[in-house]
């Protein structure tokens, strides 16, 4: 028995009812990505101290699909924030993050030194979808 129902969103300029897979912007044929979750967070850097973190409790108890960005609070716009840590450093900082089946874990780092009180601005999407 086909499946015969559901929705499509199809892009501007073609029939919904008859447009391909690949003219349509979203379709219940495929599974999409949810969100259960967003916000933003802050990691702040101590003088003396070059790293510092912040869990984000999601309670899934699986490892979900995440994105994350960030910035120095000093900064204008963000930038996506790299899952695992680079072999080396393109700027005087550094952000990281990952989860587990409990939290998301936000992180900062400044390699060269301890920073004076730095914080870092992060804004974070937690989906429902399990990765791991």
């Amino acid at each position: 028995m086909s499946k015969d129902y559901g929705f499509k969103i199809s892009r501007p300029g073609q029939d919904v009812k008859t447009a391909s897979d690949v003219n349509l912007l979203m379709t219940s044929k495929f599974k999409n990505f949810t969100v259960s979750t967003f916000g933003t967070g802050n990691v702040s850097i101590a003088n003396g101290n070059y790293h510092s973190d912040t869990n984000v409790a999601h309670g899934l108890g699986y490892i979900p699909a995440f994105l994350v960005y960030g910035k120095d609070s000093g900064e204008s716009g963000y930038k996506r924030v790299a899952y695992t840590p680079n072999i080396f450093s393109l700027s005087d900082y550094q952000l990281f993050c990952w989860a587990d089946g409990t939290n998301l874990t936000l992180y900062a780092e400044y390699p060269f030194g301890a920073p004076a009180n730095k914080t870092y601005n992060f804004k974070y999407y937690i989906f429902n979808n399990q990765i791991a």
